[in-house]
C-alpha cells in the first residue's frame, strides 16, 4: 500500500541509482554504461532520448512509449528501469553524473526517489519547462490542478510536473463506532487524542488507532514544510513540529500493536480492533471499487486532523517527471510528458489522484450515489487547498532522530532542535 512506501521508502536515500549505477536496462532497449548517459551511448547521428521510471510504472510506461514511438519514430528511445531491490547508498555517483551532464534526459518516478528536489531545481540540474509549456499549442497548463502543479515550480521557474497526488485520511464503519460520536469537521491533533484516551478508557482498553498509523502521515497532512528553500533556513525548532512530535508519542499507546492484527484471522473481527484505519488515497479503483464491503456498510471517510483546527487538507505529489537540462532534444522529451498528462494516461488505473481536472470530474462520479456525503472522500478531496512536494534528504535526517525521541532517550524539544540544526547544514551543502 502506498502509506508504506510513505512510512519506509520515502526516507531512504536511494536516487543514485536513478539516473545510471542501479537502474537496470529495460527489455528491448540496448546497453548503456553504469556510469554514463544513457543518451550519450550511441551514434551521434541518431537522435536518442534516454528515460528513466520506477518498475512499477512498467506496463503503463510501454503504453506511454508506444504513444511516443508514433510520433517520432525517429527517436531510439533507452529505457532505464529503477528497481527497488536497488535501493541503496548510490548518492554519490549519482550526484557525479549529474555533475557530469550525465544520465537520464526524462526523469518519471515517484517523488521520493529524488535525493532533493530543490537543489536539483536550484543548481540548474533539471529543465525549466515554462517555455516549453507556453510555445506548446496542444498542452493547457489550466486544464489541470493549480494546487498540485505549482509544487512543481522554484524562483518563479517550472522545473517539475507532478502526475498525480494522494493525501492521508482516517476512515471506519458505523458497526466498528457504535456509539461513538466524533466531531471530525474542524479538529485538531489535540482531540484526536482526547477522543483516544476518552474511548480506551471507557472501553476497557480498546485500541483508537491501527497498526499502520505513522509520523509520516502526520507530517505529510501538515501543510507546514517547516523548511525555506529559497532562503535557505529550516523552522523544525518551532512551536508546531515540537507539537506533532509530542502529539505523535501520546497517541502510541492508542495505537493496536501489530500482533494483534496477525492473530485475528476474521477480516471484519480484525477491522474491528481500532476505531479509525489511516490510509492513502490510491485512486478509485482502490477507494471506490472495492471487491469487499465490510459490515455490508460504506466506509465513513475522515479527513486527518490539523494543528490549528483549520478545515483544510494537504495533499503531497507521488509521481513527477522532469527533463534533465543536458537534453539535446527537449521538445521530442516533452511530448513524453504530454503523454502522462494526457486523457488516457491519466485514466490509469496505476495513479493516485490525476492532476488533469476533466479525468478527476469524471472519476468523482464513481463516488455517486454518496459523494454528496460530509463523509464521503469527495469531500475531503473539496477540502485540499495545499500540496507537498517532499524532500528524502530531510526526511532520512527527521528519520534518525525519531527512534532516540520515541525511546524516550531525548525530548520533543531536543528533537526538534537536532533536526533543525541538520537540516539547516544540509541546506547550506
Amino acid at each position: 500500500m502506498l502509506r508504506r512506501w510513505i512510512s519506509f521508502a520515502l526516507i531512504v536515500l536511494m536516487s543514485a541509482a536513478i539516473l545510471g549505477t542501479g537502474c537496470s536496462d529495460s527489455k528491448g532497449s540496448e546497453a548503456a554504461s553504469a556510469a554514463g548517459s544513457t543518451a550519450d551511448s550511441s551514434d551521434s547521428s541518431e537522435k536518442v532520448l534516454g528515460v528513466c521510471y520506477f518498475s512499477q510504472m512498467d506496463t503503463l510506461n510501454a503504453t506511454v512509449l508506444s504513444n511516443f514511438k508514433r510520433i517520432h519514430s525517429d527517436v531510439n528511445v533507452k529505457e532505464k528501469v529503477l528497481d527497488p531491490e536497488d535501493f541503496d547508498s548510490f548518492q554519490l555517483q549519482f550526484q557525479a553524473e549529474l555533475a557530469a551532464g550525465q544520465g537520464a534526459d526524462v526523469i518519471f518516478l515517484p517523488a521520493w526517489c529524488l535525493p532533493n528536489d530543490y537543489k536539483l531545481m536550484r543548481d540548474g540540474v533539471l529543465c525549466d519547462l515554462s517555455t516549453l509549456i507556453s510555445e506548446d499549442e496542444e498542452l493547457k497548463i489550466e486544464n489541470y490542478n493549480k494546487t498540485i502543479l505549482d509544487t512543481g515550480i522554484y524562483d518563479g521557474k517550472r522545473y517539475i510536473i507532478p502526475i498525480d497526488y494522494c493525501f492521508s485520511y482516517f476512515y471506519t464503519y458505523k458497526t466498528v463506532m457504535g456509539d461513538l460520536k466524533l466531531e471530525t469537521s474542524n479538529w485538531t491533533w489535540d482531540d484526536l487524542l482526547k477522543a483516544a484516551k476518552e474511548y480506551f478508557n471507557s472501553s476497557n482498553g480498546k485500541y483508537f488507532l491501527e497498526p499502520d498509523f505513522n509520523f509520516w502521515d502526520m507530517k505529510y497532512s501538515d501543510k507546514n514544510s517547516y523548511v525555506n528553500y529559497d532562503k535557505k533556513t529550516s523552522n523544525f525548532n518551532s512551536e508546531g513540529f515540537i507539537k506533532l512530535l509530542q502529539t505523535y508519542k501520546e497517541l502510541l499507546p492508542y495505537v493496536c500493536p501489530n500482533e494483534a492484527e496477525q492473530e485475528e484471522t476474521d477480516s471484519e473481527e480484525r477491522i474491528k480492533l481500532s476505531v479509525l484505519r489511516t490510509e492513502n488515497y490510491t485512486g478509485v479503483v482502490k477507494n471506490a471499487q472495492g471487491v469487499v464491503k465490510p459490515f455490508n456498510e460504506e466506509p465513513i471517510f475522515i479527513p486527518y486532523p490539523t494543528l490549528d483546527g483549520v478545515s483544510n487538507v494537504n495533499a503531497f505529489a507521488t509521481n513527477i517527471a522532469a527533463i534533465t537540462s543536458k537534453c539535446k532534444y527537449k521538445e521530442e522529451a516533452f511530448d513524453y510528458i504530454k503523454i502522462l498528462l494526457s486523457t488516457t494516461i491519466q485514466n490509469d488505473e496505476t495513479f493516485n489522484a490525476p492532476v488533469m481536472k476533466s479525468v478527476f470530474e469524471e472519476q468523482s462520479k464513481t463516488f455517486k450515489p454518496v459523494s454528496e456525503s460530509k463523509t464521503s472522500i469527495t469531500n475531503i478531496f473539496g477540502k485540499i487547498n495545499s500540496c507537498t512536494l517532499g524532500d528524502g534528504s530531510v526526511d532520512e535526517i527527521i528519520k534518525a532522530e525519531l527512534p532516540a525521541f520515541v525511546s524516550g532517550n531525548k525530548t520533543a524539544e531536543q528533537t526538534a532542535k537536532a533536526i533543525d540544526e541538520k537540516v539547516n547544514a544540509y541546506l547550506k551543502e
